[in-house]
């Protein structure tokens, strides 16, 4: 098994294709708990990320209902979590 990030700009929609081959197909949930880290200056790059202090939160869900102090930020974030596949 291969360890990946995943890395997603917010809002998200992820949609996962996986080409047939002979082992069973296997769904994995993204749901659980991500970080989140809000880019009002929009400069992040992925590579960035690993020493930013993000925020757990969890999904599905949004910034907006998770962070009270967050609730009216209108720009960049990125949402994140490390999965196995």
């Amino acid at each position: 098994m291969r360890k990946i990030l995943a890395i997603l700009p917010v809002p998200v929609f992820v949609v996962v294709t996986f080409f047939p081959c002979k082992a069973a197909a296997k769904t994995i949930s993204l749901d659980g708990n991500w970080i989140f880290v809000a880019d009002p200056a929009a400069s992040f790059e992925a590579g960035d990320l690993a020493r930013a202090n993000g925020i757990p939160v969890g999904v599905p869900s949004s910034w907006q209902a998770a962070f009270v102090d967050r609730r009216d930020y209108a720009r960049v974030a990125w949402s994140w979590r490390n999965l196995t596949v």
